[in-house]
């Protein structure tokens, strides 16, 4: 049912996943509707205490209040699409909208998703209500495992969110190993640096040797000196590359040995990024001690 409503009888949902509202943009889009007119109406859910509450539309529900503030709307009140709904419906309404907004925070998403949690929802069954994956609800849902400082980080955009999500998984006090290392520039803040550190404190190694100091032997000098000489016929060889003209013939002379060359060589790949893997976790373990 689509009626006017006074302004004063509308409350936001105190459930709504967004929880900031910009104030330049309320102001746009107040001056929008004032130009043009309300292009959709808010929908809302009558209470049993004569109020509505917004399901959709508190942005277009605020910058209505603005206008009236300013006297700038003849008769306070708001066109909206009248529904009755339950209160597990009303959320997963609320998350709807503000999942198909470009705007919403990480944050906002996961606090949304937890809300629904909370109420008996299997993660599984959550994915299938709002068609999304199960992994994208259970990534949101570890931020709320960052501590706060780590929380700023990501939502003042410094750490991505996936970032966040593989720290959240961790304990405390590890988090704020990580953060620290973060902020001395002993880190990277880059997915794949926090992925090998986080790597690095679920390994039980490691965990053993952080309460350790390590020490270099000579043991570990002959490792790197052998690294540093297989990395280095790596290089010259992929440097030589190939000489023109060189892989047509080899395609025309035998099909099946070129394509054969050709899984050796994603092979190598592959096996090139498992060392560059294994270093980048090393190095992560190293950073950890320093942290």
């Amino acid at each position: 049912m689509l009626k006017r409503i006074p302004l004063e009888r509308v409350v936001p949902n105190p459930d709504q996943p967004r929880k900031e509202f910009e104030t330049k943009a309320l102001h746009e889009l107040a001056a929008s509707i004032l130009q043009n007119g309300l292009m959709q109406p808010i929908t809302v859910t009558p209470r049993g205490d004569g109020t509505f509450m917004i399901i959709a539309g508190e942005r277009r529900w605020r910058a209505h209040c603005l206008l009236a503030g300013r006297g700038q709307l003849e008769d306070q009140s708001i066109l909206a699409h009248v529904r009755r709904t339950t209160d597990d419906e009303v959320a997963v309404m609320a998350i709807v909208e503000n999942l198909q907004r470009q705007d919403i925070s990480p944050l906002e998403e996961a606090t949304a998703f937890q809300a629904m949690v909370d109420r008996g929802y299997a993660v599984e069954k959550l994915a299938e209500m709002l068609g999304c994956d199960a992994y994208r609800i259970r990534e949101k849902l570890a931020l709320l495992g960052l501590d706060e400082q780590l929380r700023k980080l990501v939502q003042t955009g410094q750490l991505g969110y996936t970032t966040g999500a593989l720290i959240g998984r961790l304990e405390k006090h590890q988090q704020q190993t990580i953060a620290s290392g973060i902020a001395k520039g002993k880190i990277g803040s880059g997915y794949y640096d926090v992925a090998a550190a986080v790597k690095a404190f679920q390994n039980p190694e490691t965990q053993q040797n952080l309460m350790d100091l390590p020490v270099v032997s000579q043991k570990d000098q002959e490792a790197l000196s052998a690294l540093e000489r297989k990395i280095e016929q790596i290089s010259v060889m992929v440097a030589a590359g190939f000489k023109d003209g060189e892989c047509v013939a080899a395609q025309r002379v035998d099909p099946n040995r070129y394509k054969l060359m050709i899984e050796k060589l994603a092979l190598i790949k592959t096996a090139i990024y498992r060392m560059e893997r294994q270093l980048r976790d090393a190095d992560a373990q190293a950073a950890l001690f320093a942290a």
